[in-house]
């Protein structure tokens, strides 16, 4: 028996919780691969949207910022939607805003503090955020189009039998 049965649980809790972690951010690593369309800069308002790395990421960027994105994290993970970093070129690991994006629409862009305080957003970021749907409506067109020009799966004729059936059933006069 350890001597101090709480230490040594805590222990052996945070051992099976970084496994966990581990396992969860492989997951969003490859995740990630299938959302890089989404990522996009704009050097002029030195402003650049990148993806979490993991799920602390999210969290702590939730911590930092003083809001709530990482109740997001799973949803994310599991690709219901998408959750982006906001960042200033310049300062590319300080966090600024955080976006959501949800069938390549934004949901959501939310500063420290969702914003709120009098925390305005500034015009570049919403010069951004412009900029951001314009570029993701530019990719929902191309889907769009990519999706009309694929062939369409030949249909299966239905059974001639269904058909005779039917045509029997009308053939019977009514008495």
């Amino acid at each position: 028996m350890p001597k101090d049965i709480f230490a040594a649980h805590e222990k052996t809790a945070k051992l099976v919780r970084d496994k966990r972690d581990k396992e969860l951010d492989k997951q969003l690593v490859e995740q990630n691969e299938g959302r890089r369309y989404l990522e996009f800069s704009v050097p002029a308002l030195d402003l650049m949207l990148r993806l979490p790395l993991s799920i602390r990421e999210i969290i702590s960027e939730g911590a930092k910022l003083n809001h709530c994105v990482a109740s997001y994290a799973d949803r994310h993970r599991e690709g219901a939607l998408n959750i982006l970093f906001l960042r200033r070129i310049s300062d590319p690991d300080t966090p600024y805003y955080t976006v959501e994006v949800r069938e390549n629409e934004i949901q959501q862009c939310r500063g420290r503090k969702n914003n709120g305080d009098n925390n305005p957003k500034p015009p570049t970021v919403r010069r951004f955020e412009e900029l951001y749907q314009a570029h993701l409506d530019e990719i929902e067109a191309k889907h769009r189009k990519e999706a009309k020009m694929k062939p369409k799966p030949e249909r299966r004729p239905r059974p001639t039998r269904y058909y005779r059936k039917k045509k029997a059933k009308a053939a019977v006069p009514a008495a």
